[in-house]
């Protein structure tokens, strides 16, 4: 025994238009209309819902998006230990970095002729005034060379915190095979 609808009533239960209802029905691949022109209520819910959950075309979908959210985590995941590791830095912190050991070096750079004129009063020796200019811009970029990468980042991660993000990637790469 079969529950025949209308098709308003049908689209009410299935929480679609009237028109879609029709459409589908036209379309044949989905349900039929009775000889009456109703519906079958329970057999119409049921091919509506195969139908709608088990599309090929949305479980690949759904398997695509999945895939591109798991990426996107071990992405993200490799970006942070990378970070702990000091192996990469924030754009803003090289910046301000690079910023503040540039400025040093600059004032460090004007500051030579202040400095050395005094010592360098009176002195013909052209060999003697080269060699103290050298040693002073040498002793300048010694400074600008010396780079601590953990000076970017400011501070360095403990290794629990460390070991913690390498078995979380481990962890969401597992998952993706």
């Amino acid at each position: 025994m079969s529950y025949e609808v209308k098709s308003k009533e049908l689209a009410r239960i299935l929480g679609i238009t009237v028109r879609r209802v029709n459409q589908l029905a036209d379309e044949g691949d989905v349900f039929e209309r009775e000889v009456s022109g109703n519906f079958d209520c329970v057999e119409c819910v049921a091919a509506y819902y195969n139908n709608k959950f088990t599309d090929e075309d949305y479980k690949e979908q759904y398997n695509k998006e999945r895939a591109l959210h798991e990426k996107a985590k071990r992405e993200k995941a490799e970006i942070e230990l990378s970070e702990m590791k000091a192996e990469v830095h924030k754009a803003e912190d090289v910046e301000m970095f690079m910023t503040n050991m540039l400025v040093v070096f600059r004032n460090r750079m004007l500051s030579i002729p202040s400095k050395l004129a005094p010592q360098l009063t009176g002195v013909n020796n052209t060999n003697l005034i080269s060699s103290m200019l050298r040693n002073e811009v040498r002793q300048a970029l010694a400074e600008l060379s010396e780079y601590d990468p953990e000076e970017i980042s400011g501070n360095k991660p403990p290794e629990e915190e460390i070991k913690k993000k390498e078995e979380e990637l481990e962890k969401i790469k597992n998952q993706e095979e």
